[in-house]
C-alpha cells in the first residue's frame, strides 16, 4: 500500500445519518492501531446517534454548519472550528437543517465506538 493517496482512493461507507471515508485506522484505507483519521459528512435532516469512544477524538470542520452535544452541553460548529472530545464522553453531531456538515476526525489510537 502506498503511503500517499487521495480521498478518491477511499471507499465511502454509508450510515443512516452520515457518509465516512476512513483513511487510517482499524477500518481505514491504511490499517493502523495507533491512528484513526478520516472525513465524515453528516446528512441534513437526520437524527444522529449519541456515542462515545475509548480514546480522545479531535474534530475540524471543513464545511457546513451544525452543532455538537458533548456530555449534555451544546456547542455551535462551522467552518474552521475545532472540537476536542475526551475519552468516554458521550457526544453527537447534528447538521443544520437543509445543510450537510463535513468534518475531519482524528483518533489517537485504536478505537471502538460505543453506542
Amino acid at each position: 500500500m502506498k503511503p500517499v493517496f487521495s480521498s478518491d482512493d477511499i471507499e465511502t461507507t454509508e450510515f443512516e445519518d452520515r457518509r465516512v471515508k476512513f483513511a487510517f485506522g482499524n477500518r481505514g484505507f491504511l490499517a493502523s492501531d495507533s491512528l484513526g483519521l478520516g472525513i465524515v459528512e453528516f446528512k441534513p435532516g437526520t437524527e444522529p446517534l449519541a456515542h462515545s469512544h475509548d480514546v480522545d477524538e479531535a474534530l475540524y470542520v471543513i464545511k457546513g454548519k451544525g452543532k455538537i452535544e458533548i456530555e449534555n452541553n451544546w456547542f455551535s460548529l462551522d467552518k474552521g472550528k475545532f472540537a476536542h472530545i475526551l475519552k468516554g464522553e458521550t457526544h453527537r453531531i447534528e447538521s443544520m437543517q437543509g445543510h450537510s456538515l463535513k468534518i475531519l476526525f482524528i483518533f489517537g489510537g485504536k478505537t471502538k465506538i460505543n453506542y
